[in-house]
């Protein structure tokens, strides 16, 4: 979504920075995952600055499919899954962590359902459009009623476990990013992923804040 390399590696730095603080005031080994999240938004932004420089420089055909399948590997496969596995780990309420397993199971089986559906709808693409990098695959997440419904689960598993959590910062993460993601799904389709990861990453400064704000009392 960056406009532009150095935006995607000033992001990436910003947001690196902060994921290690919030690594830093982690209380506990099983807050950790959690507390990583920047950091992976942060790794994103570094492959959109690598993409760019490959598309206004050098068009390596070779380099652009491994930046393209490096940025789609992170909604596709690892979010649904780390996503609700944070959480899960982050919480101690036994009513809360089998919720949790529940959605960290689910997560499991879309990352493999989104990942298959990919290479059999063809892989993915990306470009340039309007001044932003835009990813594509012959997935019709827009115009089929059924992968409209996947959308609409890939949603409740990647922001549900938000709202699972005890923290009120972080299930205000949590409604930020179901905002975001209307959002980014309703008005800005053509670059859904970009944009909404784009959101995401600068939303995730509310994880540094939730650690911060424990001031190293566990949680």
């Amino acid at each position: 979504m960056c406009f532009s390399a150095p935006a995607s590696f000033i992001a990436g730095s910003v947001i690196g920075a902060t994921g290690y603080a919030s690594i830093k005031r982690s209380p506990s080994k099983r807050a950790l995952l959690l507390a990583s999240t920047p950091m992976l938004f942060a790794i994103m932004q570094f492959i959109e600055g690598l993409a760019w420089l490959n598309f206004n420089y050098y068009n390596n055909p070779a380099v652009y499919a491994i930046l393209t399948y490096g940025y789609i590997v992170f909604p596709y496969l690892i979010w649904p899954i780390f996503n609700p596995l944070s959480i899960y780990f982050n919480e101690t309420e036994k009513i809360r962590k089998s919720m949790l397993a529940i959605l960290v199971a689910s997560g499991v089986i879309m990352s493999l359902f989104l990942t298959s559906a990919l290479f059999i709808f063809g892989g993915a693409a990306s470009e340039i459009i309007n001044r932003s990098i835009a990813y594509s695959t012959g997935i019709p997440f827009l115009t089929s009623p059924q992968w409209k419904a996947v959308v609409f689960i890939y949603c409740i598993i990647f922001v549900v476990p938000y709202f699972i959590s005890q923290s009120r910062l972080i299930k205000v993460y949590g409604l930020a990013l179901l905002g975001s993601f209307i959002f980014s799904y309703t008005i800005y389709f053509a670059g859904f992923i970009s944009v909404w990861c784009f959101f995401a990453t600068f939303l995730s400064f509310l994880i540094f804040f939730h650690f911060y704000s424990l001031k190293n009392q566990p949680i």
